[in-house]
């Protein structure tokens, strides 16, 4: 009995192991996230620039003729 633990030194380790544990779970979902949101970003760029390019190639007369009004009802 003299080289029993105090309840109070199991009770901390558990309390600090479990407050580890809550911030790398927390953690873990931060950086899932971050990348899901990085990688909407980044395709959302891709789509605003493909946009923007196919926008400069009908300026120029390079691309596909838009649509006429009377081709959406013939």
């Amino acid at each position: 009995m003299l080289n029993k633990k105090p309840w109070f030194s199991e009770r901390l380790s558990d309390s600090i192991f479990l407050k580890f544990t809550g911030f790398f779970i927390l953690l873990g979902l931060s950086a899932a996230f971050f990348l899901l949101f990085e990688n909407a970003f980044q395709e959302e760029v891709r789509l605003k620039r493909d946009l923007i390019s196919w926008a400069g190639h009908l300026a120029r007369g390079m691309g596909p003729e838009p649509p006429s009004c009377g081709d959406a009802f013939g």
